[in-house]
This record gives structure tokens, sequence and C-alpha cells, in this order.
């Protein structure tokens, strides 16, 4: 397969991969102005994007949108290369959502929780079980999440270790 041919099915698969987030949204969500969203790891910034633009599809402003979509992600470069690309307007920040700098959480502190709606592409370390813990921790301060996570925890016959516990009663 050329080189060509590939990166239009990558394309494909993750332009698919986002829209099937989004469809998790309530329509209503993304015209309800107290509504907002939150990525804490954008990546690339393909789901921020996505998202700006279901927000501006549903009527909203760019000024609304850049008061209701938040994004992090630890690497400047990252960051950067993101909110360039993609014509963010958001409000990005470097920042993890394990230690989280003092601007996101000004950010956050006067959002009423059960108004964010968490999306995002959670980092993976395996043995660190990095994207369990990014899970646990978006629900305790957003009123919904949608997040990419492998199966196992889910399908594992052996007895749940205590994160994947706390992941399957977070559901």
């Amino acid at each position: 397969m050329s080189k060509t041919k590939t990166s239009k099915l990558l394309l494909k698969y993750k332009n698919n991969l986002v829209e099937k987030i989004l469809s998790r949204i309530p329509e209503k969500d993304f015209k309800d102005k107290s509504k907002v969203f939150f990525d804490p790891s954008i990546g690339s910034g393909q789901l921020v994007s996505a998202i700006e633009q279901k927000l501006i599809d549903c009527g909203n402003t760019i000024k609304d949108v850049s008061k209701r979509v938040i994004g992090l992600e630890d690497n400047n470069y990252d960051l950067n290369i993101a909110k360039h690309k993609n014509y963010l307007v958001g409000k990005y920040m470097k920042s993890t959502l394990f230690n989280m700098s003092k601007e996101v959480k000004n950010t956050l502190k006067d959002i009423d929780p059960k108004n964010i709606r968490t999306l995002t592409n959670p980092p993976y370390g395996g043995s660190k079980e990095l994207h369990q813990r990014f899970y646990n921790e978006m629900c305790k301060i957003a009123g919904l999440v949608v997040t990419i996570q492998p199966a196992t925890p889910y399908i594992n016959k052996n007895k749940p270790r205590k994160h994947e516990a706390e992941m399957i009663d977070n559901i």
C-alpha cells in the first residue's frame, strides 16, 4: 500500500473515531451555553478542533466557543502545534490532569461540574495504568465523561484490580 493511501485510511479512521466520540454528547449540550467542553489531553488537537466546529455548527459564535472549550497538554511543542495547525480559539494551557496549574484550577473552579463535558483520548501508560487513572480522575470533575478505553478492565475474568474496580464503578 502506498504512503498516500495509508495516510488517507489513517485520517478516515481518526475522523470516524472523533465523530463517534462527539456522538456520545447530546446535541442539546452543544447549544446550551452553560456546558463547557474539557479535553485534558489534547495531543494534536483533532478532538478539540471537532468540538469547536460542532459548537459553531450549532449556532455558537467564536466568542462563545472561546469560553466553552478548555484543553490541557503537558508538552509545549505539542500544544503549540495543535493550536496553530487547527486554528483553535478555546482556552488551551500547558498542564496535566494530575498536577493542574493554578490557571487551570482557577478556570475550572467557577464551573459547576455537572456542566463539564470531558472528552479525550487519554495517554496510555501500560503498566502505569495511566488511562485508567485519567478516567477515574475525570469522573471526579465532570458531569459527563467520554473517553477511549481498552476493554480489558471490563472483560477481564480475574478479580478487578483497585483502579479497574473504580473504573467499573464510575460507568
